[in-house]
């Protein structure tokens, strides 16, 4: 068994908020650096700049952590660069941070045609009182597991076959624009 597992890791210029990847052995075998840090995190932790794929019995499988999965281009970058799944621990909140949670999981599930698969704190701690529903999500962005709100486990099987199948039918990652257009200009209306 590998697992994915949150916490920080000592850099030379501080300590970033990592996801180790522990493999079969129990030993640390990749650890990604979350590289968007919110406001309160920017006080005490350092970003990363690298973004992390790791390969577990022939699954290519991104890397994120929490606020990095607010942005479609973290997700997008991974995707491009061959992920088949993106797994991200988080630590999202009761309230408007639980309706992000469940806007963009399954987003960025369909719009890179890949498995999402995340992990979320659940309860209360420190004065948080934290969402839970980690989940799994299919290629197109449907819900295959969620452990809801208590604590608890989240499980599914990754399927080639039906990755294979949503990449042959939206082709986002293929038809895409790239690189992406200059800036328009603005045009000012009297």
């Amino acid at each position: 068994m590998s697992a994915v597992v949150g916490g920080c890791a000592r850099r030379a210029d501080g300590w970033a908020i990592a996801a180790h990847v522990l493999g079969p052995d129990g030993a640390v075998a990749a650890t990604y650096h979350k590289r968007h840090l919110d406001a309160d995190e920017q006080r005490v932790f350092v970003a990363g700049t690298t973004d992390t794929i790791v390969q577990v019995r022939g699954w290519r499988l991104g890397l994120g952590v929490c606020y990095d999965a607010s942005f479609p281009e973290h997700a997008r970058g991974l995707a491009l660069a061959g992920a088949d799944a993106y797994l991200v621990p988080g630590a999202f909140v009761v309230g408007d941070s639980d309706h992000r949670r469940s806007v963009y999981f399954p987003a960025r599930a369909l719009e890179n045609t890949s498995y999402v698969v995340f992990a979320n704190f659940a309860g209360a701690h420190g004065g948080w009182h934290f969402a839970g529903h980690s989940a799994v999500y299919a290629p197109d962005g449907r819900p295959l597991a969620d452990a809801g709100t208590p604590a608890g486990l989240a499980v599914a099987d990754l399927d080639d076959e039906r990755l294979r199948r949503q990449r042959d039918a939206q082709r986002m990652l293929t038809d895409r624009a790239a690189p992406a257009p200059a800036p328009a200009p603005v045009i000012v209306v009297p």
